[in-house]
């Protein structure tokens, strides 16, 4: 794994994007993509997070708590789109992040840093094949799952879940495509969140993650270096 720098940096954990912005140590900071990574690995395990999303949620909350991120906020929304929505990703986190306004220009940035990367790009592909599913027992439909995670300096983390079905045709800019409400199967499901950390506690069960993730976390948590200059939205 890359280390983790103390300041502001984006990384790709498999199917999650996260920004880090904090004071932690190299070592708690490596150890913050090791749980994180671990809870989506476990929660795959147990579960097809694109058929059953809200369970694969259910059983990533449960990992996380168990790796000593304490929940303190939770807000869901699940809804199908107005008629004359324009559903973008970024309409999508405006919509997530509805309670919390402020971290709207955040997520928007950490998404914009996965789409000017060349659909090729092995940090695009890397997230493409942990957020983007083609239903083959569903001919025409593709789903999304995917989340967008900012670490602070008290070790809080902000995330945004978001989980849709579309009848659209992937295009390869598919993070700035805009889907037509007609062609969403179903609702859009966002569940904004926070947990914070207890790094202390976390030790107790830090090599029970470590021996997990032997021979599995490889080329699945890269760096995400953006030269947009979007920091602005940092917190």
């Amino acid at each position: 794994m890359h280390a983790m720098n103390i300041k502001s940096e984006r990384f790709v954990l498999a199917g999650q994007l996260l920004s880090v912005n904090s004071a932690l140590s190299l070592n708690s900071l490596s150890d913050v993509g090791d749980a994180l990574l671990f809870c989506q690995l476990y929660s795959d395990l147990k579960t097809r997070k694109f058929d059953a999303p809200f369970t694969w949620y259910s059983l990533h909350e449960k990992a996380m708590q168990e790796l000593k991120w304490a929940s303190s906020y939770y807000k869901r929304r699940a809804f199908e789109p107005a008629d004359d929505a324009a559903i973008s990703f970024e309409w999508l986190i405006k919509q997530g992040t509805s309670s919390h306004p402020e971290k709207q220009g955040h997520f928007e940035g950490l998404l914009r840093c996965i789409a000017i990367l060349a659909p090729t790009d092995h940090r695009s592909t890397l997230f493409q094949r942990f957020t983007v599913k083609v239903r083959v027992e569903k001919p025409g439909h593709l789903t999304f799952t995917l989340q967008l995670g900012a670490l602070d300096g008290a070790a809080t983390l902000t995330s945004l879940f978001m989980t849709f079905t579309t009848t659209a045709e992937a295009e390869p800019d598919v993070y700035r495509q805009v889907f037509s409400p007609d062609k969403i199967v179903g609702e859009i499901d966002l569940r904004f969140s926070t947990h914070n950390w207890d790094v202390s506690g976390y030790q107790s069960v830090r090599k029970k993650v470590q021996s997990f993730l032997v021979g599995k976390k490889d080329g699945l948590i890269l760096p995400l270096p953006c030269t947009l200059g979007l920091d602005e939205g940092d917190e």
